[in-house]
């Protein structure tokens, strides 16, 4: 009996004395902010499979060379993790995402523009971000205006990592071909229609080199011109401000800038940059194009110069991509591990080193000028006069109306008043 009761006695004991432990244990991970670890644990549950799929906007090939890199060295350390990657021209995108969405098929991660955060924000379409981000010891690194550009309404719904700004370039054994200074680039509307004219090579009627490369559809060379000139897109408010003098006058030199271009489609522009292959004299490039253009032919380094036109200010497309997670994914923690490794320190710098993607943290950019203090100071000069998407709800239908305009006049169909009134009446039926 004795023994009995002694047995009670210690097993009585050693239970009061595990229970605290537990309870401690289950404290412990009840605080973690979703996707933390619980820290303590004695041993790892079994790793569970994961597939995970990731849709990226835009085809660049140099973009395309660093994400398989990347998906390919995070496998090796992630063994349970499989993903599958796939692309869409950023005409495709958006359908593609909603075809996903609709289907019940959502990508886990999306690489989005800035053109989509307010649609996709509104609609509730990906994940805040926050209490993730939260988790990090060093979340203040982060520049905050590139931060700023993927939160909406207070939710960071998507992770800066490409900030994009665009540069005006051009080719400086050109301008001297041309009888031009290579070392003073044109800085007004006039001088930059001037040099064009004298950059441009012709047999008869036709343009074999483009003085300028001016395609009428690509918001990166069209929008920084308006915006030259004064025009705000959208008002303090968020509300539609494109129907002003300014817009025609922008127009207009659109036209007359438009005679000294070659006829090349957005698509071809975007796969193989006429500036690239030696038949556009000025243009305007992304980091990454540049960057592969180097290493296609790092003799051609110092042969490329940075100007900055302006009329009544400088402007230049000044974009961003990032890293989102769709509402619908099962796998949220999954995927933000994927983009929290993507925006380390080591990680970010290996995707500028790899494909020239700008630093958005503030510890490396001293480290980033000093890499290629010419080109990577026009990059940071580039983001700080730069401008992209307007952060609305109408901003992609606006675009396609002011894209159309532009087209309409560069091919002779409509006077800059016409295509400006004609576009700006459709647009105001279309967001009713």
């Amino acid at each position: 009996m004795k023994r009995t009761i002694g047995l009670l006695c210690a097993l009585l004991t050693l239970f009061t004395a595990v229970l605290p432990g537990c309870a401690s244990k289950e404290g412990s991970a009840a605080q973690k902010p979703s996707g933390q670890p619980a820290a303590g644990s004695q041993e790892a549950a079994p790793a569970q499979k994961v597939k995970l799929t990731f849709l990226k906007g835009g085809t660049q090939p140099m973009d395309r060379e660093y994400w398989s890199d990347y998906i390919g060295r995070y496998q090796q350390e992630h063994p349970e993790v499989t993903i599958e990657y796939s692309e869409a021209t950023w005409s495709d995108f958006d359908t593609k995402v909603n075809v996903a969405l609709a289907a019940g098929a959502p990508p886990d991660i999306v690489g989005e523009r800035l053109g989509g955060i307010a649609v996709r924000g509104n609609a509730k379409q990906y994940v805040d971000l926050n209490p993730y981000i939260d988790g990090l010891p060093d979340k203040d690194d982060f520049m905050p205006s590139m931060m700023d550009l993927g939160n909406y309404e207070g939710a960071q719904i998507a992770f800066p990592v490409y900030p994009g700004p665009i540069l005006f370039v051009y080719n400086k054994e050109h301008f001297k071909e041309a009888g031009l200074d290579p070392e003073q680039p044109p800085e007004t509307w006039e001088e930059m229609l001037s040099a064009a004219e004298r950059l441009t090579v012709k047999e008869g009627d036709i343009v074999k080199r483009a003085g300028f490369l001016l395609t009428p559809d690509n918001d990166w060379i069209v929008c920084p011109i308006m915006r030259q000139n004064g025009v705000d897109f959208a008002d303090e408010n968020g509300d539609p401000n494109w129907n002003v003098l300014e817009m025609v006058e922008a127009l207009d030199f659109i036209k007359e800038l438009s005679q000294y271009s070659i006829t090349v489609t957005s698509q071809q522009e975007s796969q193989t940059p006429p500036f690239m292959d030696g038949t556009a004299s000025m243009s305007v490039l992304s980091p990454s194009s540049i960057s592969q253009f180097i290493s296609e032919h790092p003799e051609q380094k110092e042969n490329i110069g940075v100007f900055y036109p302006k009329k009544a200010r400088q402007s230049v497309w000044s974009g961003c991509e990032f890293l989102s997670i769709t509402t619908d994914s099962k796998n949220h923690d999954a995927a933000w591990d994927f983009i929290g490794q993507s925006v380390t320190s080591d990680e970010m710098w290996t995707r500028y080193e790899k494909a020239n993607f700008p630093v958005v943290r503030q510890s490396l950019k001293d480290k980033y000028i000093d890499a290629d203090p010419v080109l990577n100071s026009a990059i940071y000069n580039s983001m700080s006069i730069g401008k992209g998407a307007e952060k609305t709800l109408w901003w992609l239908s606006g675009l396609k109306y002011i894209l159309n305009a532009s087209t309409e006049v560069v091919y002779n169909q409509k006077t800059s008043q016409e295509a400006l009134d004609s576009n700006y009446q459709q647009f105001l039926e279309a967001i009713q």
